[in-house]
């Protein structure tokens, strides 16, 4: 465990940067897919029934862009860090949309949209860690990436749901939202400075 540590968090820094960048991620999508149903019922005046199916929307939305990363694996690590950059972009702005509708078939088209920004980053961070790291370290850094990005999971559903109570549902899906945003900014100025597969 420490040689893992030393190793992700010492002495490479494209790892560092993917688990920083993880951090950011799980730290917004962790709050909004827990506290969908919140949001649901008080935003859109949904029951438990309607928030089930704008949920499956979500999920639509997961399963579309899963299909579209298949190819996506030929690509270099550069264009697919933009690829993140883009959808997460497209998924913060949806996220704000979905603080001014009340209408439920908008609020489905913008959770599926919002369900394709969220869906890019695992697979492509995930295959990223591998690319980058040498056979025998795989595990030990997958295993402090999914400890911290676990970590700030629980962190982003805390605040967000103390935000939730402090000030309203509007608030904190707007305060989601820009983490999408930084997350794309962060992903984009990263894409310029990651290096080839397997370089250090």
């Amino acid at each position: 465990v420490i040689e893992g540590l030393r190793y992700a968090l010492l002495s490479q820094p494209t790892i560092l940067m993917l688990i920083l960048l993880a951090s950011l991620y799980t730290f917004g999508a962790g709050a909004f897919t827990t506290l969908f149903p919140v949001f649901g019922k008080k935003m859109l005046a949904l029951g438990p029934v309607e928030v089930g199916y704008l949920w499956s929307w979500l999920g639509i939305g997961l399963f579309l862009v899963s299909l579209a990363l298949v190819p996506l694996t030929q690509w270099e690590a550069r264009k697919r860090l933009q690829v993140v950059s883009v959808s997460s972009m497209i998924g913060g702005a949806a996220l704000c949309g979905l603080v001014w509708t009340h209408n439920l078939i908008v609020a489905s088209v913008l959770v599926a949209i919002i369900g394709m920004g969220l869906g890019t980053w695992t697979p492509i961070a995930w295959g990223m860690i591998q690319e980058f790291s040498p056979a025998q370290m795989v595990g030990r850094v997958m295993a402090i990436y999914t400890a911290i990005a676990t970590a700030t999971s629980l962190a982003g559903i805390s605040f967000f749901g103390w935000m939730t109570e402090l000030a309203d549902e509007s608030t904190s899906v707007v305060g989601i939202a820009f983490v999408f945003v930084s997350l794309g900014a962060a992903a984009a100025w990263f894409s310029r400075r990651v290096p080839a597969a397997g370089a250090p």
